[in-house]
């Protein structure tokens, strides 16, 4: 299964693509990376697919920590490495660990609110297009907001 926008990072995501959250234990946030992955469940046919799961670098960028539902856990050591679950699991297949884990834990962070689709992310923060403002350039220059 996909991800119909194909945004591991939108956390509106999690309403919206509940299959995948809750059967392939996708997670959708800011801390959300795309791997390609043939982790599918059990009662699933398998197939080979890109998913969006929790992930972490090392602090030296030379490993990534990836989490499904904060209860399994894979760990990318070596460039292109190909994991298996080492456990009784209830997902089967493989995922694909980044041919350069160091690019790959490298690569600039995206905004958390995508600039609400009226700027550009940069390095992890938003550039708005004219007539927006704010940190997620959600507000409409000249209109006044009430924050009650």
């Amino acid at each position: 299964m996909k991800v119909s926008n194909r945004n591991c990072h939108n956390t509106g995501n999690t309403q919206t693509e509940t299959a995948l959250v809750n059967d392939f234990m996708y997670y959708f946030g800011a801390d959300s990376r795309s791997f390609v992955s043939s982790l599918t469940p059990l009662n699933y046919s398998a197939y080979t697919s890109v998913g969006c799961y929790q992930a972490s670098c090392s602090s030296d960028l030379s490993s990534i920590n990836i989490s499904l539902n904060s209860t399994y856990n894979f760990t990318c050591n070596n460039n292109a490495d190909l994991l298996k679950p080492l456990q009784a699991f209830i997902l089967s297949g493989t995922l694909s660990c980044p041919s350069s884990i160091s690019s790959f834990c490298s690569a600039p962070i995206p905004c958390s609110s995508f600039c609400s689709s009226k700027g550009y992310c940069i390095n992890g923060e938003c550039t708005c297009l004219s007539n927006y403002t704010g940190e997620g350039c959600q507000c409409t220059l000249g209109t006044y907001y009430n924050s009650v």
